[in-house]
């Protein structure tokens, strides 16, 4: 079974709006706030900053200009929604929330008061497989199976440990992979979907 990098990779292979961001742009950005992002954040910015129809649509906005809008009009921004410390910000989520990513353990975070609340997303990694992950929807020749309720969450999570795509996560959902099954459990709401054919045929 492939891993999240390997599955990222692939995804975004198939992605067609992969924009990113000159590397040089953003490390004198950077430099001109003092601001000291995660590598891993860096690297999503030049890779991914400028796929407006990927990382941008609906409330979302993840792209490198709306992150520079936020940095240069801090004081417009300043308020519960914003780290007092310790966090750095990241964008906005199709939640219609500001996202912060936590410096010391890269967790994605809604945060209330100026301090993590909500742990929207584990990591990186698990941010940017959503999005590509909602990219694959207009793949017409995948087949879906939407919404089927989970009778004990505990035993479903058991049954399937084998097929857990580790290091992906967050508040909403998990993803299993099995063969060229994509399995992505709502954990909010109890359900699961299963996502099959298309482009996922290609990882057998």
């Amino acid at each position: 079974m492939m891993n999240k990098t390997e599955l990222i990779n692939f995804f975004t292979s198939h992605c067609p709006d992969i924009e990113g961001v000159d590397e040089e742009e953003i490390d004198n950005f950077l430099v001109q706030f003092n601001l000291k992002l995660r590598p891993e954040h860096r690297n999503y910015l030049i890779k991914y900053g400028n796929s407006t129809k990927l990382v941008k649509g609906w409330f979302a906005d993840c792209t490198f200009n709306n992150f520079k809008e936020h940095i240069f009009d801090l004081e417009e921004y300043i308020g519960d929604e914003i780290p007092k410390e310790g966090g750095v910000y990241f964008g906005h989520d199709f939640s219609d929330e500001s996202l912060s990513i936590e410096s010391a353990s890269g967790n994605i975070y809604i945060y209330y008061n100026g301090d993590p609340d909500l742990l929207m997303y584990d990591n990186v990694d698990s941010f940017i497989f959503h999005c590509l992950f909602m990219n694959i929807f207009s793949d017409k020749k995948i087949e879906r199976n939407v919404n089927i309720k989970i009778k004990n969450m505990e035993d479903f999570i058991s049954e399937n440990k084998d097929y857990k795509i580790e290091g992906l996560g967050g508040y909403y959902y998990s993803y299993y992979l099995n063969a060229n099954m994509l399995i992505v459990v709502d954990h909010k709401e109890g359900y699961y979907s299963i996502y099959r054919g298309g482009i996922l045929d290609l990882l057998i």
